[in-house]
């Protein structure tokens, strides 16, 4: 109804206790894509760049595409090629209790490199669309090895700030308006939270309509800060992000 053609690409899996909600919403597509058959499966993340270039050559002039990454889930040594394997436990070990937390450290990092390897293909696809806009983001953060003892991964009982830490950014291609650079110039270091996510995608889309709220678009000159976000933990408890430790 709003003018754009929508695609869902997966490399997380259709059915299981994380993933069939998310499944459901991602049948709402017009398109949906399936490149693995489970979350902890092996598929790699570049294999959702053959089904974005076929969405990309439809000439439907308005796509929605969302691209669901494995990205840096556990185990992190499943989610880049042995070939892309740049960090070494060796490196790791003078700021870990001991060589199996070297190596997770690293292979995590090997994860989040090969994520920006994957990141620089789409980047390349989108720079021969005019007129493109890229917005990435995680879902979630992880907690590695922290002061706190030897817990690494995401949704422990007793969740702390590092598994709610997400990294975003925009990319454009073309000439972004003036309004969203200055907005983004000067809310680079203030709080954002995904749950208000849909009001700048609603910005970055063009769209108008009544749910839209401005002071909740990160984009928009009207952006009110987060004072209170909100998260859900692993219990189903409703906390505020700023009472966690």
């Amino acid at each position: 109804n709003a003018g754009y053609r929508t695609y869902w690409l997966s490399n997380q899996g259709r059915v299981g206790v994380f993933d069939s909600l998310i499944s459901l919403i991602a049948h709402d597509a017009e398109t949906t894509v399936f490149t693995n058959t489970e979350f902890y499966g092996t598929v790699y993340d570049e294999a959702l760049l053959y089904p974005l270039g076929v969405a990309l050559k439809d000439p439907f002039p308005h796509k929605f595409i969302v691209m669901h990454v494995l990205g840096s889930h556990q185990n992190y040594r499943n989610r880049y090629p042995a070939e892309n394997a740049h960090f070494g436990a060796e490196s790791y070990l003078d700021v870990c209790s001991g060589p199996e937390e070297a190596a997770t450290l690293a292979e995590y990092d090997n994860s989040v490199r090969y994520t920006d390897e994957v990141l620089e293909g789409v980047i390349g696809m989108l720079e021969k669309q005019p007129d493109s806009v890229l917005l990435f983001v995680s879902d979630h953060g992880e907690r590695l090895y922290d002061k706190t003892g030897s817990a690494c991964g995401h949704g422990f009982p007793e969740p702390r700030r590092l598994e709610f830490d997400v990294p975003y950014f925009i990319w454009c291609n073309g000439a972004c308006p003036k309004s969203w650079k200055r907005s983004q110039a000067r809310n680079r270091e203030v709080a954002f939270s995904t749950e208000n996510l849909f009001h700048t995608a609603v910005n970055l889309l063009g769209l108008e309509m009544e749910a839209y709220r401005a002071q909740d678009d990160v984009l928009n000159p009207r952006y009110l800060p987060v004072q209170k976000p909100l998260i859900i933990d692993v219990n189903r408890r409703v906390r505020t992000y700023f009472s966690l430790p």
